[in-house]
């Protein structure tokens, strides 16, 4: 009896470190894949810019800059990379009315906003107090109306797909013109 219980646990064990094996070997093959969907939605995908230029950019040609905050462990930042990003008509509003930034706060770097040296995680703390508080998550787009004075920002979190982001853009755009009007 006490053998069976020997081998039973033996067993068990090895079925349990076989399984672990086997979600490792999926989880590195995934992360592989999905780091390859991820350079090529990125290839296909709008121009990004760094925050520095787009800023600069949408001052000068009057546009929006198009924040897309995402991490590199994000899930659904991928998805929207290859199912939102890379999709024609989600390009083509993007390339007519924004300037496109992809922004990991992670990332051990220092963007200029207001006169001031912000790192990534306080810039997105910076545009969040900006747009109310609308970070819920990643991913998340903000999209930022460049004034005299203090911009407009506006925070959508979360993943949409191609024709509902479209339909965003194109109310970020219908507001923008309205702010123009406005001053």
């Amino acid at each position: 009896m006490r053998i069976e219980i020997k081998i039973l646990a033996l067993f068990l064990t090895l079925s349990v470190l076989g399984w672990v094996a086997f979600q490792s070997g999926g989880t590195a093959s995934q992360s592989l894949t999905a780091a390859s969907n991820l350079a090529a939605a990125s290839n296909s995908g709008p121009k990004w810019k760094e925050w520095d230029a787009a800023y600069a950019a949408a001052q000068k040609d009057k546009k929006i800059v198009l924040v897309d905050l995402y991490t590199d462990w994000c899930g659904w930042c991928k998805v929207m990379d290859k199912e939102t990003y890379a999709k024609a008509n989600v390009i083509e509003e993007i390339e007519k009315n924004f300037v496109p930034v992809k922004l990991n706060p992670e990332l051990q770097k220092t963007y200029s906003y207001e006169g001031k040296s912000y790192t990534g995680r306080e810039l997105q703390q910076r545009l969040n107090s900006l747009g109310a508080g609308g970070f819920k998550g990643y991913p998340t787009t903000v999209f930022v109306v460049p004034q005299n004075g203090e911009d407009v920002v506006m925070i959508v979190s979360g993943y949409l797909q191609a024709d509902q982001f479209v339909e965003v853009l194109k109310q970020m755009v219908t507001h923008a013109e309205t702010l123009s009007k406005n001053n």
